[in-house]
């Protein structure tokens, strides 16, 4: 665990420990600053659920998942600058904080094929470019190390609840106990890139039915920013639960096409995470995967069409002037000042 997670005061850690479930491979994690056991999750679930929103208009728990490029310590930073205003939307933060550790792997990973790059100049050479190196020769190189890093990191987000002790899925049933108090707690979710990994196989869990092992909720919305998980597990996951409205809502947060093309990764990959996911992390040589996040794919998919003209799902493309034109990037979604957060929370809020 990161030292530099003393950037907060230990006061300053208090406050948001109500907030955050510490995780390690999909278990909680049970030592340093952030450590929790069952029984701190049980209290943080229930006891001061119930304290909180015990004189609120509607309680509505959030459940919210960080992206894979972000390192425990931002996580914990961007909980702590936007917990109160959460709370003062009458809107009740739990925040997985599941400890990717993507992002320097991925800016390692990146300079070291850039030194391999400049040690054995190949074919893909494109003058004028950063570091003079094509993204097609740095997907082609990356493939095999970055599918297995971004593999793992998968495998993270699926222990969480499929795991037997796995955190997300006694967050889960917690939230269920607290439902069966109180019929009207309302359930949303929102998740950032990769953390819509997370989140998918936790809705799934959440909503199927008790024949089918799983706890027979229904969450009102989910909010995905720029989301990392393929079209395959969107279509297995969140697509059947908008079907049977178990999910009532979806808001699904792009960047336009040509913003995810003009983004880059640690100024050596000239596109978005997301383009170097789709080309080279989840795909092959044969071909890009489709993922959830990227418009290209968005508008190619019927059902997503459908339930747009449905109300069904909200599509919000960012980074184009009059539509949150700040969050121009892909790290830029979580930020507060980009003003998608409290958009977010606005829909959130009007969830009827």
């Amino acid at each position: 665990m990161s030292s530099d997670l003393r950037v907060l005061t230990e006061e300053q850690l208090q406050k948001i420990s109500p907030h955050i479930i510490s995780l390690h491979d999909g278990n909680l994690t049970y030592e340093g600053p952030l450590s929790n056991s069952e029984e701190e999750v049980r209290r943080k679930i229930l006891s001061e659920f119930r304290e909180a929103t015990k004189n609120w208009s509607a309680k509505r728990l959030v459940l919210y998942a960080h992206g894979g490029l972000v390192p425990e310590t931002s996580g914990v930073n961007d909980i702590y600058e936007d917990y109160q205003n959460i709370l003062d939307s009458e809107c009740y933060p739990i925040a997985f904080i599941w400890h990717t550790g993507f992002l320097e792997t991925l800016k390692d990973m990146l300079h070291d094929l850039k030194e391999k790059y400049e040690e054995e100049p190949s074919d893909w050479y494109v003058p004028g470019q950063i570091f003079d190196i094509s993204d097609g020769w740095l997907e082609d190189k990356g493939r095999d190390l970055g599918s297995v890093i971004w593999s793992a990191m998968k495998d993270n987000a699926l222990q969480a609840t499929v795991e037997a002790n796995g955190g997300a899925k006694l967050v889960a049933r917690l939230v269920s106990d607290l439902i069966k108090e109180d019929s009207t707690i309302e359930i949303h979710m929102v998740g950032h890139s990769a953390g819509s990994i997370l989140l998918a196989y936790l809705l799934d869990f959440m909503v199927r039915p008790l024949a089918g092992e799983g706890l027979g909720l229904t969450v009102s919305s989910c909010s995905l920013w720029a989301p990392a998980c393929t079209m395959s597990l969107f279509d297995s996951t969140y697509l059947p639960a908008l079907r049977t409205q178990k999910l009532k809502s979806l808001n699904l947060y792009t960047l336009s096409d040509a913003k995810e093309q003009s983004d880059n990764c640690a100024m050596i990959y000239r596109k978005s995470l997301l383009y170097l996911v789709s080309n080279s992390f989840e795909g092959d040589e044969a071909g890009r995967i489709p993922l959830l996040g990227m418009a290209c794919f968005v508008e190619k998919h019927n059902e997503i069409a459908d339930m747009i003209d449905k109300s069904l799902i909200n599509w919000i493309k960012t980074g184009e002037p009059g539509s949150f034109q700040d969050c121009a990037r892909h790290g830029d979604f979580p930020d507060w000042d980009n003003k998608v957060v409290g958009h977010t929370l606005e829909l959130i809020s009007a969830d009827v």
